[in-house]
């Protein structure tokens, strides 16, 4: 169903108009000639054609499709050439004509302004309901397109014959047919209104794709710009590397030219020496044809030669083999004149060391500390011998001035003098201490034992003196185990190679602890045994080998971490037990068979002390600290006391500690023995100086035996 015919009421709701009668000439003149329209032979007109061509393309660049001579678009009228619609009534006879004819200004306008397919389209509508009356009509006459309506088609189909209804009215026929006109004219404007939308939507997307083709154009246009400029900038450098070429083509040119000029300068040259040399050549084939001459000559006086210098390196090979064996004899001689003089040196050194006393003392007064000057009590009155005295008679004095009061209450001043091997004052440092014992340090090495110990009051300097600090501050067991292995690595020249182990033990308390032992304190049981050629040892402690002096300080640096100290009254940092280092020494020698070995004991004692002194009574451990200290040390002064009495052969008291019992080796007169006696310089502690002064003197006054060496032949 078309869109005309949607709009047309159905056939039994509108009444049946009449038939005009007459028809005046005029306007049949108007809806035949003029207003008449022809409509396309097919319902379906094709679409408009689009032609856009610039930026200024609108409505009026649409073109409608071109036909041929079949079919035609007609020509719609202006509104100007409709006659103008009035609101005057007319007369009957004219109603029929008036609705055929007569149409509004405003409809033949639209109607001028509708495409060819909303013409056809009516026309289409018209037809189909002009074939569904029921009896032929009249041929009807066309009229243009503001005229036509439904009212035509429903009066075509409006029955005609004797049984027909009343006619309407005129007045509901005008009604009517207003009505019809109106329906029309909104028909109409819907359609040109979608007609409008639908040619600016197409424009819409007629200026974008015009936009696009645009910017497509734009950017084909620059890149071929782009593609023209570099084409001009390689035809440029292809023009200046030609150019380029040019000009080297004719320097080229001209260095080639001055190059065969030059050539030609040149063979002329050498043609010119060419003949030179040839006369030259002719002169040296002369010239050498007298030197083969004399070379024949000097080849045979050569040979002659020759034979002389062979006999005579025959002759100087057999003196160099007399002399190499001169010379095995020499130096044969000098090592054993060498050896002899070791061993010449040894006994001399062994000797000097038993002229100085196998048992040797020294005392050495430490410097007072800083915050110890401005004691109350002040410092001791002790005198130093004359230096130079002490060099030339081996002994040197020290006086203690004391004080005392008398049972009458009078001051008693009492000045005592101890005569020792040597007396160090506080100004003397470790150096100068050390050079004093170095010569018996190095007796280890010839095969003799040696005993070095300190003995003093708590405070005194002993571990200082035995252990020391870093560098020139080191003590005297850093600096023996130093020059020991430095004498070692000397004497491998002459044939001597040493092996060498050492152990740390520790008395606190009468019980021996192992100081290089596993953990941090030492549970095993260790006990001291002597054999009949009198070697002690202790059983279950760790002897480590040495190879250096390095691992000599990590080992002493590790014993000394776990060495039992407490603090005093009377020392901050005061050793609660001994300590005894012993390093052992086996030297062999292959090129002499001889072998020695000897041990080197340094012992550092505890501190002694009284009781009222060091505080030590206010705590139970401090307490049988000191107590053992004090007996052990109690011990080794009835010891020596026991040897200075003559009673070597007698009953020596050794067991009576464990302190005793480690050092009776030393003691006994079969090693070197020195001892240290530590002092305080303040006036505080001038009873326990004066006491470690006496037990020095006796120590010093103790006969000792003859130093026994250990050695022997090697086997094999």
């Amino acid at each position: 169903m078309s869109e005309g015919q949607e709009n047309i009421p159905p056939p039994t709701r509108l009444p049946r108009l009449q038939t005009p009668t007459k028809v005046t000439g005029a306007v049949g003149k108007a809806g035949v000639g003029d207003h008449k329209r022809k409509f396309l032979s097919s319902p379906i007109a094709p679409p408009a054609k689009r032609v856009v061509s610039g930026p200024s393309a609108g409505v009026s660049d649409i073109k409608a499709p071109q036909r041929g001579a079949s079919s035609f678009a007609p020509a719609p009228r202006a509104a100007s050439t409709l006659p103008p619609r009035t609101t005057t009534a007319r007369p009957e006879t004219r109603a029929s004509t008036r609705s055929s004819v007569t149409a509004p200004t405003k409809s033949s306008a639209l109607a001028a302004r509708r495409p060819p397919s909303a013409s056809s389209s009516v026309s289409s509508s018209a037809s189909s309901t002009t074939a569904r009356s029921t009896k032929p009509a009249p041929a009807p006459t066309r009229r243009p397109m503001n005229a036509a309506g439904p009212s035509r088609l429903v009066a075509q189909r409006r029955p005609v014959g004797a049984g027909a209804a009343t006619r309407p009215t005129k007045a509901q026929d005008h009604v009517s047919l207003e009505s019809l006109n109106h329906m029309m004219e909104a028909d109409m404007l819907a359609a040109v209104t979608q007609d409008e939308r639908d040619t600016r939507k197409k424009l819409s997307e007629a200026s974008e794709e015009l936009a696009s083709l645009r910017l497509v154009h734009a950017r084909e246009t620059a890149d071929l710009q782009r593609q023209l400029e570099q084409k001009e900038r390689a035809n440029r450098n292809l023009e200046e590397e030609m150019q380029q070429g040019r000009d080297e083509l004719i320097q080229e040119r001209e260095i080639v030219r001055k190059l065969r000029a030059a050539e030609q300068d040149k063979h002329m040259t050498l043609s010119a020496q060419l003949s030179a040399s040839q006369a030259h050549n002719s002169a040296l084939q002369g010239e050498v044809e007298r030197g083969a001459l004399a070379v024949s000559a000097m080849q045979a006086e050569l040979k002659v030669a020759r034979d002389k210098v062979i006999q005579g390196e025959d002759e100087a090979a057999q003196r160099i083999l007399d002399a190499q064996a001169e010379c095995d004899r020499k130096v044969a001689a000098v090592e054993e004149e060498l050896r002899n003089a070791e061993t010449i040196r040894r006994k001399l050194h062994n000797q000097v060391q038993e002229l100085k006393g196998n048992i040797r003392v020294f005392a050495r007064v430490r410097p007072a500390l800083p915050h110890e000057q401005n004691s109350p009590e002040g410092l001791a009155q002790i005198a130093y011998g004359d230096e130079r005295l002490a060099q030339e008679t081996g002994q040197s004095h020290l006086t203690v001035t004391t004080r005392s009061e008398s049972a009458t209450g009078k001051e008693r001043e009492q000045v005592l003098t101890f005569q020792f091997d040597q007396v160090f004052q506080p100004k003397d440092g470790q150096k100068e201490v050390f050079a004093e014992i170095m010569m018996l340090a190095q007796s280890v090495l010839d095969g003799y034992n040696v005993c070095i110990f300190a003995y003093g009051q708590t405070g005194s300097g002993k571990s200082w003196t035995m252990e020391g600090g870093e560098g020139d501050n080191a003590g005297m067991i850093p600096r023996a185990i130093d020059m020991i292995f430095a004498v070692s690595s000397q004497l491998k020249d002459r044939g001597w190679k040493y092996q060498m182990e050492g152990t740390f033990l520790e008395v606190y308390n009468e019980v021996i602890n192992d100081l290089l032992g596993s953990g941090q304190f030492d549970s095993k049981k260790h006990e001291i045994k002597i054999d009949k050629d009198n070697v002690m040892t202790v059983t279950d402690v760790v002897s480590l080998p040495l190879s250096n002096a390095r691992q000599v300080s990590i080992l002493l640096e590790r014993a000394r971490s776990r060495r039992a100290v407490a603090a005093t009254l009377m020392n901050e940092r005061s050793s609660r037990s001994h300590s005894v280092f012993s390093l052992k020494v086996k030297g062999s020698n292959p090129l002499t068979g001889e072998e020695c070995s000897g041990i080197l004991n340094l012992v550092d004692l505890a501190g002694s002390e009284r009781l009222a002194s060091s505080g030590a009574g206010a705590n139970k451990d401090r307490l049988k600290e000191t107590i053992n200290i004090n007996k052990s040390l109690s011990a080794l002064a009835d010891v020596i006391g026991a040897l200075g009495q003559g009673q070597q052969g007698g009953h020596v008291p050794y067991r009576n500690s464990t302190l005793t019992r480690l050092l009776q080796t030393s003691l006994s007169g079969s090693s070197k023995t020195l001892m240290f006696c530590n002092l305080s310089p303040l006036n505080a502690h001038l009873g326990e100086t004066v006491c470690s002064l006496r037990f020095a003197t006796k120590v010093n006054t103790t006969p000792a035996g003859n130093a026994k060496r250990t050695h022997g032949r090697a086997s094999g």
